[in-house]
């Protein structure tokens, strides 16, 4: 079903229910199931996003994102009292790395955008941010074990 709004001279459809245009993470059911009971409300906040995504709420998704990047580092580290003093302590314990702390600092300016300036990301922009936020989550919970079943799965090197 859709319906047609007009904002401006513009028509715009809107369908519901709404196609998908962006899976969630292979792993963000185990982030739900399989970690401790703090992780676990990461993992119900991380798919309450995704149900954002795909109904095209950007906004809400964004400022999802905020809260979920900041409660990870309230998971890990602590509160330490603002976001930057939570980056530096996320970024001293090796949760991420200077390019990720930039990165990180970057998505959380976009969801106070969104909350304080009324900021209506793209869904480009929103892609992008999907794309950061899941590649840390994935490091910081999956990597490791992803890749000592590889490793486990590789022949031994012959004696020589």
């Amino acid at each position: 079903m859709a319906n047609i709004y007009n904002y401006g001279g513009e028509n715009e459809s809107v369908y519901y229910p709404s196609p998908i245009s962006r899976k969630a993470p292979a792993w963000s059911w185990k982030l739900t199931w399989f970690t401790g009971k703090d992780d676990s409300k990461l993992g119900e906040l991380l798919n309450e996003i995704y149900q954002a995504v795909q109904g095209k709420q950007y906004r809400l998704a964004v400022m999802g994102i905020r809260a979920f990047l900041e409660q990870l580092m309230i998971v890990k580290v602590g509160d330490q009292g603002t976001f930057e003093k939570n980056l530096d302590a996320f970024l001293a314990e090796g949760y991420i790395s200077k390019i990720q702390r930039k990165a990180m600092s970057h998505i959380l300016d976009s969801g106070h955008a969104v909350i304080h300036r009324m900021h209506k990301p793209t869904e480009e922009d929103l892609n992008i941010v999907l794309d950061i936020t899941e590649s840390i989550t994935a490091a910081i919970y999956f990597h490791e074990d992803d890749a000592k079943s590889v490793a486990a799965r590789v022949p031994p090197r012959p004696k020589r």
